[in-house]
């Protein structure tokens, strides 16, 4: 006698690999054949789901448009982007972010009085105001 088998074709998926599977229609045995190799995921676009900033990561997500899996991905935080110090015309002197608007203000840093040229005269330099003063008037 003459075993009767049905086939079933599966197939495959972004992840699992197609076939066709046997069975006896008699005894139940069943067998597998005819094998294709996965799919693999189609993934579409990336969409920004949360925005990075100079602080803070971000996340972008792209969908398979075959079987609807997400992939999600990290945006780095940009770092703040600085423009060059702008002083306050008084004691301190400010930066600011181009992206956030963020400003970080600091004291002026004064470095150490340079001798450009040797006094005719015994004079003192007044560093609250950069004014030469002779010793008369202290």
């Amino acid at each position: 006698m003459k075993e009767k088998t049905n086939g079933t074709v599966i197939d495959p998926s972004c992840t699992q690999q197609g076939y066709t599977s046997h069975k006896c229609e008699i005894c139940g045995d069943e067998y597998q054949d005819s094998f294709t190799a996965a799919l693999g995921h189609e993934f579409g676009e990336w969409a920004t789901v949360i925005e990075a900033t100079c602080m803070e990561t971000g996340s972008q997500e792209r969908m398979c448009e075959r079987c609807g899996e997400t992939e999600t991905e990290i945006i780095p935080a940009s770092g703040h982007q600085y423009g060059d110090w702008i002083s306050d015309g008084k004691k301190k002197h400010k930066i600011v972010c181009s992206l956030c608007g963020m400003e970080e203000m600091q004291m002026h840093t004064w470095g150490e009085p340079v001798i450009t040229k040797e006094a005719a005269s015994r004079k003192t330099i007044n560093r609250s105001f950069g004014r030469v003063m002779s010793s008369a008037e202290h």
